[in-house]
């Protein structure tokens, strides 16, 4: 019966390449390292990424293997015209004393480098032992990859310890991106910013709800009722709307904060604005004939 532990390293190599694989879909050999870590690929590796005459292949680290294409995404490799390339160092540590790797080839999915201590993942539950993965293979992919980025190891402890910076208050934000606004569209709504930090200005951008953010819309209607007597403030509310969202859509972009509290933000009910009552036009009076107004004979 077929044991479902027979697949840590095998699986995780196939897996590389995309489909469940049939019998005898791929091609496997065993290669040397040179000490100059360059390895020569074998004739069906070198068939399948067609650079008998040498030529340039995209390579990739990914799980416990070095995956090689034909084309992107990765980084460029050159293969001679005797078929051999150099390895990352990653892989070159990961051959061994005994300095041998083991090359995969398919011809749908290129090429796939490994170090031949994968193998182990299949032998051990064969032989009644749990499998185990090389966890220093891990790694070295994992700071093989962070190289590629710039990154260093220190850099990767310092972003999984450090707890990010706090968030701005609200006056410091509106401080920040108002400057970024054209003129008249700050002009519009740099009331309605200051009547934000009135209320909310010391707390910070994390801490506002949507409750908050309501409050300051109803507090924009009320006073311009206040300074418009029979008005619903209904105009003052939707600008105040546009105002916090343009606000917090920022927030949100440059990841202050995880959720924008201004996206469902509406305005309340209102009665629709009173119509203005229409001014009649003045009617043009008739000229009334006078006989003083009568030309003279």
């Amino acid at each position: 019966m077929h044991d479902p532990r027979i697949s840590t390293a095998l699986r995780q190599l196939v897996d590389l390449g995309g489909d469940e694989p049939s019998r005898g879909r791929w091609s496997w050999a065993i290669v040397g390292l040179e000490r100059i870590g360059r390895v020569r690929l074998p004739a069906p590796a070198i068939e399948v990424l067609g650079v008998s005459a040498g030529g340039e292949v995209w390579a990739r680290s990914s799980r416990l293997a070095l995956i090689v294409r034909t084309q992107g995404p990765g980084a460029a490799v050159a293969v001679d015209g005797r078929g051999r390339m150099f390895l990352p160092v990653w892989l070159r540590q990961a051959a061994g004393p005994a300095r041998q790797l083991l090359v995969g080839t398919e011809a749908a999915q290129g090429l796939v480098v490994a170090a031949v201590g994968v193998l182990d993942g299949i032998g051990d539950p064969v032989g009644g032992r749990t499998p185990v993965i090389d966890r220093r293979l891990r790694a070295a992919v994992l700071l093989a990859e962070a190289a590629a980025l710039g990154l260093a190891l220190e850099d990767l402890i310092a972003a999984h310890t450090t707890p990010p910076p706090p968030a701005p208050t609200l006056t410091e934000h509106i401080n920040l991106i108002a400057p970024t606004f054209s003129p008249g569209t700050a002009a519009t709504y740099n009331s309605y910013w200051r009547l934000a930090a009135e209320h909310l200005g010391d707390r910070r951008l994390t801490d506002i709800t949507i409750v908050d953010l309501h409050l300051v819309v109803a507090d924009a209607a009320r006073r311009a009722q206040q300074r418009r007597p029979g008005s619903t403030g209904r105009s003052s509310q939707e600008t105040c709307v546009a105002a916090l969202r343009a606000l917090f859509n920022l927030a949100y972009v440059a990841g202050l904060i995880a959720t924008n509290p201004a996206a469902a933000l509406t305005q309340a009910p209102t009665s629709p604005e009173p119509p203005t009552r229409p001014r009649r036009p003045r009617a043009r009076r008739a000229h009334r004939r006078h006989p003083d107004n009568q030309p003279r004979s």
